[in-house]
């Protein structure tokens, strides 16, 4: 799931949408940590989302500040992201043309964070793996066909997305064998997975 995020964050940056988004792989590998870890402690559904949108709105703040205001404090970073985000509206009520990149940079901070998050949440908390890799691979897909951008982090965001799938389905598979009790052999396992990295590579 992380690999295939940072294929995400990885395409936005090679799409150059702005000039700063160093910011994006940190920001997916966290959404991923932490939609992982929420989906495995298994809150209630009506904690779990806000919290996560708690801190997602936490981490692409402190993110972004820290790509667009680095000489300033946390503090100083906040009022600037404000200022910024003051003066963006008003051009727009204007009429007028924005000047202001760090919403436009918060803005992708949150769609990055919304799908790792939710992508890792469904896997650790619903066991569907098709969801998450759909949601991630739309996103991957929208990017580089307004981009135009290289297929390199395609592959290996497919490649990720195999190994994903393999290894959900010998975990389904390993958990039928337990229910029936079946004797299954210890050598299964560690065959299938080499083959299915052959197959996914």
């Amino acid at each position: 799931v992380a690999v295939m995020a940072l294929s995400v964050a990885w395409s936005v940056q090679e799409a150059a949408w702005l000039d700063q988004l160093e910011y994006m792989a940190p920001l997916a590998v966290w959404a991923v940590l932490f939609g992982g870890l929420i989906g495995v402690v298994r809150l209630s559904i009506l904690v779990s989302l806000p919290l996560g949108a708690l801190l997602g709105a936490g981490f692409v703040l402190w993110a972004v500040g820290g790509e667009y205001f680095t000489a300033l404090s946390q503090l100083g970073r906040l009022e600037a992201l404000r200022s910024d985000a003051i003066r963006f509206t008003i051009a727009l009520l204007d009429g007028g043309y924005p000047a202001e990149m760090s919403p436009y940079a918060i803005g992708l901070g949150v769609l990055v964070w919304v799908t790792a998050f939710t992508a890792a949440y469904v896997v650790y908390r619903y066991h569907r793996v098709m969801d998450a890799i759909l949601l991630l691979g739309a996103a991957i897909v929208t990017n580089m066909s307004a981009a135009f951008v290289g297929l390199g982090h395609l592959v290996l965001f497919v490649i990720a997305a195999l190994l994903l799938w393999l290894r959900a389905a010998l975990v389904t598979r390993q958990d039928g064998w337990q229910r029936r009790r079946v004797n299954e052999n210890v050598e299964v396992p560690p065959s299938i997975l080499p083959t299915g990295m052959i197959f996914a590579a």
